[in-house]
């Protein structure tokens, strides 16, 4: 699942797969985003509740991230920033500051988006 992800050297960095050590201190957030998806595609669940997951990583990456979560089914729902997710989904949500939200199917949204 590493090199699914893009992160097939991490056992031969940290000394193979059953290293201990404090993550955080000597990954990247994009190479600890690339390790949350790994866990979410091993564990399967029923659901994905994502929030800016892919922030940290570059384009193709973050498109990588989720071609693999449609690749294995794993229904979702996430948030973000990028245009580029936007294929992603079928529907968005848009809340704003006066407490109000609509729905709108993505390829709707990407049209505002484009004119803009």
């Amino acid at each position: 699942m590493l090199s699914a992800v893009n992160l097939s050297n991490l056992p031969e960095r940290f000394g193979g797969l059953d290293a201990e050590m404090h993550w955080a201190d000597v990954l990247s957030p994009g190479e600890q985003q690339r390790l949350a998806f790994a866990r979410l595609l091993l564990n399967h669940p029923r659901y994905a509740f994502l929030d800016e997951a892919t922030s940290a990583l570059d384009v193709p990456n973050g498109r990588l991230m989720y071609e693999l979560l449609n690749r294995q089914k794993i229904p979702f729902l996430s948030s973000g920033r990028r245009p580029t997710l936007l294929k992603f989904h079928r529907h968005i949500l848009q809340l704003s500051t006066d407490h109000r939200w609509k729905v709108e199917p993505s390829s709707q949204f990407e049209l505002l988006i484009s004119a803009a």
